[in-house]
């Protein structure tokens, strides 16, 4: 007897549009950002080593500021918008301000910078390009195809789809305005860690949505394990945002290293999935496992960036 289809719960639908909703705001809050003047306050910071300036561009606000590498910038008593614009949380407009304190061989002075025009190194690394666009295009394809799927052919395996393909585009740079923003950033911090989860149920049920041995051990711990890298990550973004605190060690290793962990397993075990699987269905779901590794390799270098 077949089992009659299955049908989405009204939470899990509600759940569904939401994270929709959250990712479609990003990815169309990233887009309006590739046809935004771009400018900069010209330091370059290490965010886990108290905001210590790592360098400064030449002919620029932080240099006539007289910025200097080695010199630490102090948001702790800036107002919420420096902080989000000054630690480069969202992308600076021409002529914006932000004011915060440098320490400078012990000393503190206070400083306002106004942002400029991008200098010629900065330039190499715009974010309009014709890639840059086509991976915006590629987020919101993402998105639409995960909402199909899902609500076609709901279960646990498609749930883990749907998560990794909403997050799985690089939504970086973004502007809300600043009461919205920290929660636009806890969203998007959430859909970092969820991608990577979503993956590794995805890569242990796949392909027929019955895992044994190690997959099912994998399916199983791939929520609770998952949600932990979470913790780090948040905790990154409020104690910066909130606080003007720069991150502490565990929160930088704890988020990138188990983004990367999670990232890496969920990689393994879908190759060696599809490996272990019969020829008839490596040509059905070839291209599929494809875009899912080519993919990886953008999550991956995002990440490794830190």
């Amino acid at each position: 007897m077949i089992a009659p289809p299955r049908h989405l719960l009204p939470w899990e639908r509600l759940a569904a549009l939401a994270a929709t909703a959250v990712a479609l705001a990003l990815n169309i809050a990233a887009s309006i950002q590739l046809f935004v003047p771009q400018s900069t306050f010209g330091y370059h910071l290490i965010y886990t080593n108290g905001f210590e300036v790592a360098v400064v561009d030449p002919g620029t606000s932080a240099a006539r500021a007289r910025i200097a590498a080695g010199d630490h910038l102090d948001f702790t008593k800036s107002n919420l918008h420096d902080r989000i614009v000054g630690l480069s949380y969202q992308p600076a407009l021409p002529g914006e301000a932000v004011t915060f304190l440098v320490v400078h061989e012990g000393r503190a002075r206070p400083l306002t910078l106004r942002a400029g025009l991008l200098t010629v190194s900065e330039s190499r690394r715009a974010i309009f390009s014709p890639l840059a666009s086509f991976l915006r295009l590629t987020g919101f394809a993402y998105i639409v195809v995960a909402l199909i799927i899902l609500l076609r052919r709901p279960s646990r395996m498609t749930w883990g789809l749907f998560l990794y393909l909403v997050s799985a585009t690089s939504v970086a740079l973004y502007r809300f305005p600043d009461s919205l923003f920290p929660f636009a950033q806890f969203a998007s911090d959430v859909l970092d860690v969820a991608g990577p989860i979503g993956l590794m149920v995805f890569a242990a049920r796949f392909p027929d949505d019955a895992p044994t041995g190690w997959h099912a051990t994998l399916d199983r711990l791939a929520i609770p394990v998952g949600a932990l890298f979470a913790i780090p990550n948040l905790a990154w973004d409020a104690t910066s945002l909130y606080f003007g605190v720069a991150p502490s060690p565990w929160m930088s290793y704890g988020s990138t290293l188990g983004a990367l962990a999670l990232i890496l397993a969920a990689g393994v075990t879908l190759a060696l999935t599809y490996l272990r699987a019969a020829a008839w269905e490596r040509r059905r779901f070839q291209w599929v496992v494809a875009g899912i590794l080519l993919t990886l390799l953008s999550y991956t270098s995002d990440w490794a960036r830190y």
